[in-house]
């Protein structure tokens, strides 16, 4: 017959069955619970230090007000005596998908622009042997469309947000930085798996959008807005994102964009060339 140990008393029966049935459960006794407490309290500890080393290498932070946020993006994308010297400016990018003249066929656009109103683009499609190209004016108020070989008289363009600005990474920093405009900061989103903060901009003269700003870089992620450029029968959700940056004259413009539809993506762009302008002919945002 077995002996207790010294100094210790037998274990009574209902112990036994205790003892039992957590062994039963879990394997490795009652005492199991108590570490898995531990694991969970390990694991949210573990998340608050990368949370909080995440905070320390962001430049936005979440206490940021809509000032210090503002500042901040303008000085990551190159700061604004930089930024000024795109007032006006040239770009030459290329796109394709499914919203161009011909579905899935490549695009060659060319824009001449002076923030904050005044655009030419003249986008070429080649066909064949043949390049069809189509220029697209703005000035002021005043819109037009036309086809440089078509004896087609001008028309007028409807006001679609799409047509409303260049390609130009200024002309988003422009109204981020307008006085005029309506900024309100909606605090942290997500882009693609990281953290963001979205402020909504709107003003005379623009759509309202809502940009999300990369908490990390502090560089323009994402663009989200309604436009009619989709069909004219409403206004469609349309988010476009911003990747692949590079310093072009002192300032950071995203090289790829990718434009998209219903979650599905309907234009993916890439800039060619883009320079700043001293200066710019006005006469070249009127039809000849």
């Amino acid at each position: 017959m077995s002996m207790p140990i010294a100094g210790s008393r037998p274990m009574s029966k209902p112990l036994l069955l205790l003892a039992a049935s957590c062994l039963a459960l879990f394997g490795q006794g009652c005492g199991n619970r108590a570490g898995e407490s531990l694991a969970v309290k390990h694991a949210q500890e573990t998340a608050q230090r990368e949370e909080s080393k995440a905070e320390a290498a962001s430049i936005l932070r979440r206490g940021d007000d809509l000032q210090a946020v503002v500042d901040q993006v303008l000085k990551a994308h190159g700061g604004k005596e930089r930024l000024a010297q795109w007032k006006m400016g040239y770009l030459k990018y290329k796109f394709q998908g499914e919203l161009g003249p011909v579905p899935g066929a490549e695009v060659l656009v060319e824009e001449t622009y002076e923030l904050p109103d005044r655009l030419r683009r003249v986008m070429s499609l080649r066909v064949g042997k043949k390049v069809d190209s189509t220029i697209f004016l703005k000035d002021g108020d005043q819109r037009q469309v036309f086809q440089p070989d078509s004896p087609k008289p001008a028309s007028k363009s409807p006001d679609r947000s799409q047509e409303e600005r260049p390609l130009s990474i200024a002309f988003d920093m422009a109204l981020l930085s307008n006085p005029g405009a309506r900024r309100e900061l909606k605090g942290q989103k997500y882009v693609q798996g990281r953290a963001a903060l979205a402020v909504n901009i709107s003003g005379k003269g623009f759509p309202p959008f809502t940009a999300y700003f990369d908490r990390e870089t502090a560089l323009l992620a994402k663009e989200q807005k309604r436009s009619m450029v989709i069909g004219p029968e409403e206004a469609r959700l349309i988010e476009t994102y911003y990747e692949d940056y590079q310093e072009r004259s002192g300032v950071k413009f995203p090289v790829r964009t990718v434009t998209m539809y219903q979650g599905e993506p309907v234009i993916e762009t890439t800039l060619l060339e883009a320079k700043p302008l001293l200066k710019v002919d006005r006469s070249i945002f009127q039809k000849p």
